[in-house]
């Protein structure tokens, strides 16, 4: 059973930090499962949501706003790892999730050469 590693990589900065645990998971198996953080998070649609709160006369239609600018600021953060992702035929193998609540992408069975491809972002 592969045990779940973490990985914190910063989208815009040329040098992205893997967690040493990975590393070392890596000495000894083929793959690792990965979260990968982006800078910023969602902080930045929570903040825009929190102020365009007031224009909405209901609750269902401030929470699908809030949802939508989620989704949208996920799309954006991680567009260049999904295009790499795609892009990379190491990274088939792999299974990858989106969460629009907290902005994170979880790569399931990343290898060695997807990594070092993600952490150049």
């Amino acid at each position: 059973m592969v045990k779940p590693t973490f990985i914190a990589a910063f989208a815009a900065l040329a040098t992205a930090k893997i967690a040493p645990s990975v590393h070392r998971h890596l000495e000894s198996n083929h793959d690792v499962d990965v979260v990968i953080e982006f800078r910023g998070g969602n902080q930045r649609a929570l903040e825009v949501a929190r102020l365009e709160r007031a224009s909405f006369n209901d609750r269902g239609s401030s929470i699908a706003h809030v949802r939508s600018l989620l989704e949208s600021n996920m799309e954006t953060s991680q567009r260049a790892a999904v295009e790499l992702l795609s892009s990379q035929p190491e990274a088939f193998t792999a299974r990858v999730e989106s969460f629009y609540i907290n902005g994170n992408m979880h790569v399931y069975g990343a290898n060695r050469v997807v990594l070092d491809e993600l952490a150049k972002l």
